[in-house]
């Protein structure tokens, strides 16, 4: 499937693991499993991780991926994992609006999360999105929370 997409063109492949952080998932396998889907890849590879990483982050550091993409907003503890960590020139996926509540974040909440990202990781290794899809979000609250988080990006610049 990686490959199909690499093929139809997509820019990069992401592929979500939302149990390992859990601790009931078997990282040796993950981590293998995600060796093998890059193998042949020549555009980067993403792997989500949801939840709080405080119980496996080293392990998963360790996952021949380019970008790891994790929540931030609705598992602040995360932000503090990533301080003077070497992430090896991986970059993060920095989810920064919390999908599993309706509360629409402030344009400047959102601005102050990312602001305190870019200050632990640096600007050039962070990739801006939400913390994970929006499906049980009304659609009225996730554009809403898209829009403000699209104006906080502009506010970086």
């Amino acid at each position: 499937e990686a490959l199909d997409l690499q093929s139809a063109g997509a820019a990069y492949v992401q592929v979500d693991e939302p149990f390992l952080s859990t601790g009931m998932a078997d990282l040796n396998i993950a981590h293998r499993a995600m060796g093998l889907i890059n193998e042949e890849l020549q555009i980067p590879l993403a792997m989500h991780v949801c939840g709080d990483l405080s119980n496996v982050f080293p392990e998963i550091l360790k996952f021949p991926v380019d970008i790891l993409d994790f929540e931030f907003a609705g598992n602040p503890i995360n932000l503090a994992l990533l301080e003077n960590v070497d992430l090896g020139g991986k970059k993060i996926g920095f989810g920064c609006i919390d999908t599993k509540t309706i509360q629409v974040e402030s344009t400047e909440e959102i601005y102050n999360l990312i602001s305190r990202g870019m200050d632990t990781i640096g600007d050039k290794k962070i990739i801006i999105d939400p913390d994970c899809g929006m499906r049980m979000l009304k659609r009225e609250s996730a554009m809403q929370k898209l829009k403000n988080m699209t104006e906080a990006v502009k506010w970086l610049s």
